[in-house]
């Protein structure tokens, strides 16, 4: 596959939250790291007036962080019901 041709495996979501790893309070945590690393993003994007091209891809790149420490949240919220 294409993982191993990148030095990866491949398995399913529901393999992803293993015994070891139940929702924590270091998944909260993890997520308000996140989501601070957003609210300093753009405070300083809103330093100048306007976000330019570099901050918004910082943008980006720190709500999609929030955003997978939130699944991680809800996949394990769902692993405790299964």
């Amino acid at each position: 596959t294409m993982a191993q041709l990148l030095g990866f495996r491949l398995e399913p979501l529901s393999a992803a939250a293993t015994e070891a790893d139940k929702l924590s309070e270091r998944d909260a945590h993890k997520l308000l790291a996140e989501a601070m690393d957003v609210s300093q993003a753009l405070l300083a994007a809103f330093a100048d007036g306007r976000i330019d091209a570099l901050e918004r891809k910082r943008l980006r790149v720190e709500l999609r962080e929030v955003i997978r420490a939130a699944e991680t949240i809800l996949a394990k919220l769902d692993e405790e019901v299964a």
